[in-house]
């Protein structure tokens, strides 16, 4: 067979392959030939092409080796493209989730973000993202977990992820940068930054005391709720007591009286230091509070 009698095989194809065929005929001698072909895939898949030859005389037998790369647009195909996950957040305040662009030291903000999964369109919960891969990052490196909850309200209609941040009182003033960064359980990875200018960060202020955080503790019939308090110096403490008789809160420098069951008592904590606050009905009952100056 000479090459003008191969050139003759219907070779119609779509992608570039590299056809190796070697033909051992039956009058001795040894033939390789290699040919370009091309091959369209419209659908599916498919293996290279074959080809019979049929030589003179004695039977010929034929090697085929295809090297090809294919497209395929459309049908069923062995890989699969993973698309990442999509965030999108900001930054508000902790009472009323109001957006914001600036923070004072002491300050509680909050981070908060959504992930959507772009193959359905929907929010994905903590039941879909790796226990604690949402996360809010600084830009010294500090790394909070932000947790799937419902926004305010005993029974919320809209859920965020997010992390109550109290600003340091020590930490710089000027623009603040910050991401956010997920994991999901299937691998996928997405993350969200504001854009690179002021009014898209978050600016740190200076401390004010109009903004300082605020605290609760609850009184309940086995003690306090919490054992111990770190505020900033000028804030406000508000004592419920959550058990059904009385009880009174008692400071160095302070007295409650009785406070009625579901009653509430508020002190604001003017000087730096740490105290030991103690339930006048029950004196084992104990609450220890730093109170942290202002620079």
């Amino acid at each position: 067979m000479t090459s003008n009698s191969l050139g003759k095989i219907g070779l119609a194809f779509g992608l570039t392959s590299i056809l190796v065929i070697s033909l051992l005929a039956g009058c001795g001698g040894s033939t390789t030939i290699t040919a370009t072909a091309t091959k369209t895939v419209t659908s599916g898949g498919g293996s290279g092409a074959t080809v019979t030859v049929t030589g003179g005389g004695s039977a010929t037998t034929v090697t085929q080796t295809t090297t090809a790369t294919t497209t395929v647009s459309g049908g069923g195909g062995t890989g699969s493209v993973m698309s990442n996950i999509v965030m999108y957040g900001d930054m508000v305040t902790n009472v009323g989730c109001l957006a914001i662009t600036n923070a004072h030291r002491g300050e509680l903000v909050v981070f908060r973000a959504r992930i959507v999964d772009p193959k359905t369109g929907k929010d994905m919960t903590d039941k879909e993202i790796k226990a604690d891969s949402a996360v809010a990052v600084l830009p010294d490196g500090q790394s909070f977990a932000m947790k799937y909850s419902g926004h305010s309200g005993a029974n919320p209609t809209d859920y965020f992820w997010s992390y109550g941040w109290e600003v340091p009182l020590n930490y710089p003033t000027g623009s603040l940068g910050y991401e956010y960064k997920a994991v999901a359980n299937d691998g996928r990875t997405g993350s969200f930054k504001p854009f690179e200018i002021a009014s898209s960060k978050l600016t740190i202020l200076a401390f004010d005391p109009a903004f300082v955080r605020n605290w609760s503790a609850n009184i309940t019939a086995t003690g306090f709720s919490v054992k111990t308090l770190s505020i900033t110096q000028g804030a406000k403490v508000t004592f419920n007591n959550k058990d059904t008789i009385p009880h009174s809160v008692v400071g160095p420098d302070f007295n409650s009286g009785a406070i009625a069951a579901g009653g509430k008592y508020e002190r604001v904590f003017s000087t730096a230091g740490t105290f030991t606050v103690t339930d006048g009905t029950n004196p084992a009952f104990t609450l220890t509070i730093t109170v942290n100056a202002v620079p």
